[in-house]
């Protein structure tokens, strides 16, 4: 049997931080205003919210508009619209995550992330039905960071992993945001090259041709918000461009604070990140002194980060300086000028509509802690943070390859000539392996028996014999690794199918939601993969999960 959970501290990279607060130690909780593994902590949550002193989004109804509008732009299903529409009513309630828009839905934590989302949204209204919860995924579009974006990685026929590429950017759109790129020249390429990279599967054709249908337009933002309505057309996930200026004139009370206090929230945090050192973790956000929390996008369209020193703000990149008189006339006229940070992004979310609950990965829940007091200063709470539903998907025949070789998932987590090594160890038959040992016992029992005599003789031999000794082990090691190389020649069918094995839990030497798209499973299952994971990936979730596809 594959284990369905594995604990974090097994797997590779996890970090200090992440591996406490999964577990509820205190000394990682402790920074943040609820505990995610207390009992009570989402009636607590809902009744602050209630109470009326957290978050105060203005004008909902207005809002809840503009994003059913988007839905209705990205051909989202009926639950998602209805569900845009719910959150301009007073008792309803956000469920926010969100990542950037990478090329072709980027990598599984993505689906991942929109499907923990909505399982909570659900687990939400079962518990408290007289309110309503809106899964609601923030797409980045705003991020400028286009080498993160342009990649979509898939497995090949041959199981190996592949990217399909857009090309870079020419260096005069250098630093744009991401949701402004053209990048039509190169998305033909990347979708022939799709069609011919991803693996064969009774639904190839149909996947194929969805992915050409969501990113026809060239961009991609519309592309991704396309493709995720389409995958998760059967669910309530709400997806939402927070850049849209409809939007962004509700985080002008958000914008005038900063500029007017951001010497003082660069002190909180600062004074927060060294907390967070002090008590033995690493600081998630690392801003280089005078950093406020905003990007500016300049006048050729570029976004540069806004900073201040003693004389004032300045553009970062560029060193342009500008007065706040120019600053806050420019925050009431085209608030879409200015994007929000890292820090104050989830702040500007609650703008928009009160969160119940955050979902994000292990960076995600590692900045929050630094954020707290940020939060504070704006007269509001943080969200209780939960982890996304992290896992890896097997197909039903590696599964199975992996039971028949007695392998857990952290086993296969190694390079892959380690697991081929490890394996074809497994399969060596019984008296090479007694044979081998009794060669290494006899000569090293002779060795240390003329040693002794020798040593008794003239003690001045003993360093000789040591480095004799090491000699003999490293031509022993060889040995055995020739016996090894015929095995594995022997059984080149099962190296193959390890070698697959190893490509797809473990691709690049990474965890598999971090690299592959979800396509390089569709094919093979179709959409229905999307409800399967919906109906696996319960909530709440501290470990990591596998996915036995059907």
């Amino acid at each position: 049997m594959v284990d369905a959970f594995v604990p974090f501290a097994q797997l590779p990279g996890a970090s200090k931080f992440l591996v406490d607060y999964v577990s509820g130690a205190r000394r990682a909780i402790q920074w943040f205003d609820y505990d995610p593994h207390q009992d009570t902590v989402l009636e607590t949550r809902l009744n602050d919210l209630q109470a009326g002193t957290i978050e105060n989004a203005a004008d909902r109804a207005e809002l809840a508009e503009v994003v059913l509008r988007q839905q209705e732009r990205w051909r989202a299903g009926e639950q998602a619209r209805a569900a845009a529409a719910a959150l301009g009513r007073g008792n309803t309630y956000a469920i926010a995550t969100g990542q950037q828009v990478g090329l072709f839905g980027g990598p599984l934590y993505t689906i991942h992330k929109a499907v923990c989302t909505v399982n909570w949204a659900r687990r939400l209204r079962r518990l408290y039905p007289d309110n309503e919860f809106v899964p609601v995924f923030w797409m980045g579009t705003s991020d400028s960071d286009f080498e993160e974006v342009r990649h979509c990685w898939l497995l090949s026929a041959a199981g190996e992993p592949l990217a399909v590429s857009l090309p870079p950017p020419p260096a005069d759109q250098d630093g744009i945001p991401v949701r402004n790129l053209d990048v039509r020249a190169g998305l033909d390429a990347a979708l022939a090259d799709l069609d011919q990279t991803v693996p064969p599967g009774l639904w190839q054709g149909e996947v194929v041709q969805a992915l050409r249908s969501a990113y026809a337009d060239g961009g991609l933002t519309e592309g991704f918000a396309r493709w995720m309505a389409q995958l998760f057309r059967d669910t309530e996930l709400v997806l939402l461009d927070a850049q849209d200026p409809a939007l962004m004139r509700a985080a002008r009370p958000l914008i005038r604070r900063e500029l007017a206090t951001a010497a003082d929230t660069q002190e909180l945090l600062s004074r927060r990140s060294a907390e967070i050192a002090a008590a033995g973790y690493t600081p998630q956000v690392d801003q280089l002194p005078g950093d406020t929390g905003l990007f500016v996008i300049n006048d050729t369209g570029r976004r540069e980060k806004l900073a201040l020193d003693e004389t004032g703000f300045y553009l970062r990149q560029s060193g342009r300086r500008l007065a706040l008189a120019e600053l806050e006339p420019l925050c009431e006229q085209a608030p879409e000028r200015f994007i929000t940070g890292v820090a104050l992004r989830p702040i500007y979310q609650n703008s928009l509509f009160p969160v119940a609950l955050f979902v994000g990965g292990a960076a995600e829940l590692a900045y929050r802690a630094q954020l707290i007091p940020l939060f504070h200063h704006h007269q509001q709470k943080m969200a209780p943070a939960f982890l996304r539903s992290a896992a890896t998907l097997l197909p039903a025949k590696s599964a199975q390859l992996l039971a028949e070789l007695d392998l857990s998932l952290p086993d296969v987590l190694v390079p892959p000539q380690d697991l081929l090594g490890r394996v074809v160890n497994q399969e060596m038959p019984p008296e090479i392996a007694r044979a081998l040992a009794g060669y290494r016992a006899a000569i090293g029992g002779a060795d240390a028996e003329l040693r002794r005599v020798a040593g008794e003789l003239d003690a001045g031999l003993d360093q000789a014999f040591a480095t004799l000794h090491g000699n003999l082990e490293r031509h022993l090691d060889k040995l055995e690794k020739k016996i090894i190389s015929s095995l594995k020649r022997r059984h080149e069918g099962l190296a193959q199918r390890v070698t697959r094995l190893s490509n797809l839990v473990w691709p690049r030497l990474t965890a598999q939601e971090r690299v592959l798209s979800v396509s390089s499973f569709l094919t093979g299952t179709g959409f229905d993969l999307i409800p399967q994971l919906v109906e696996e990936l319960t909530v709440p979730q501290w470990v990591h999960q596998t996915v036995i596809l059907e």
